[in-house]
């Protein structure tokens, strides 16, 4: 039997192995994955040049990185890769160190336990495929330099539990539904700690503890709930741009320009504390805002500045 040979007939044992029976894959070299099934890495992998040092181009698929570290050497490619439309994806347990971490447009992926370091890109970065499509990013820790955390744009988003250090953006999400941003830490320096953008909504923002610069939350989409954060800024610390958001039961400190910003139509600003601001609440129109039952305590200038809006009661000034 030539090397070729025994080499060929390897590989058909291990994919049969994980697709019909149920068995682990193990990886020690960069890789496609084609076939589903479970995965796990054995060594640390670096890729060569711009590839990944995983594509995943089939669906069902669970890949666990096993604590160990996939890299690559080149600075603007992703170290893990996804295949378009690839659905029920789990990557969990292990280190990512490269250009950038995670790309690619799959239809439904599971992060957990990843932690993720990119120089320059982004440490997770999915354009979702459409129609219907979800992804979650659970416990998690990334610190991206010069790069930026997570963006995606998609449908049902779940970010739960993640610690984001880095300069720009930490969590930019676009054109997202139904989702939720809860009990995460992000860190920046040079930009929005989370932006939601585009169209979308009904997502729920709650228990994150946000430093950014010029703004810890910028939301500009509607029918969102903004509950319980900790927000801190050089400039703004929360901009609500959108329609038919609530901000209830924030904390807004730290000498910024302004505590809350409102714009858009049909806001509600209620319970929320803020404090050394030179201004509590800055109203960009007088568009059916209202606002009560806020803590505006030792700001600078004005509690509430703007065109008037409907003053509930219940504000301490």
């Amino acid at each position: 039997m030539t090397s070729v040979t025994y080499h060929l007939l390897a590989m058909l044992v291990m994919a049969s192995s994980v697709s019909a029976n149920g068995g682990v894959a193990k990886i020690a070299e960069p890789m496609e994955i084609t076939r589903p099934g479970h995965y796990r890495v054995v060594r640390n992998i670096t890729a060569p040049g711009t590839s990944p040092a995983i594509a995943i181009l089939a669906s069902r698929v669970t890949l666990d990185v096993n604590a160990l570290t996939l890299s690559n050497g080149d600075a603007s490619s992703p170290v893990i890769r996804l295949g378009t439309g690839v659905q029920d994806v789990v990557i969990r347990d292990g280190y990512l160190d490269g250009g950038a971490g995670i790309y690619g447009s799959p239809k439904s992926v599971r992060i957990e336990r990843m932690h993720i370091r990119a120089i320059k890109g982004r440490g997770i970065s999915l354009t979702m495929d459409p129609p219907q499509n979800s992804v979650s990013v659970l416990n998690c820790t990334m610190n991206t330099g010069d790069g930026a955390g997570i963006r995606i744009t998609g449908q049902d988003v779940r970010i739960r539990n993640n610690y984001i250090r880095g300069k720009e953006h930490g969590i930019d999400l676009m054109n997202v539904s139904n989702g939720e941003i809860v009990d995460n830490t992000v860190n920046l320096t040079a930009d929005p700690a989370i932006t939601i953008q585009g169209s979308g909504g009904q997502i729920l923002i709650r228990d994150n503890v946000l430093t950014g610069d010029p703004y810890a939350l910028r939301v500009e989409t509607s029918n969102n709930l903004i509950l319980n954060n900790l927000l801190t800024s050089n400039d703004d610390a929360l901009r609500i741009l959108g329609k038919s958001n609530r901000a209830i039961g924030n904390k807004v400190r730290g000498d910024f320009t302004t505590g809350i910003v409102v714009g858009g139509s049909s806001n509600v600003v209620e319970e929320n504390q803020v404090t050394g601001e030179v201004c509590g609440i800055r109203f960009l129109n007088d568009n059916d805002h209202i606002y009560r039952n806020n803590i505006l305590r030792d700001t600078k200038g004005d509690a509430v500045c703007g065109p008037p809006n409907t003053d509930a009661g219940g504000n301490i000034q």
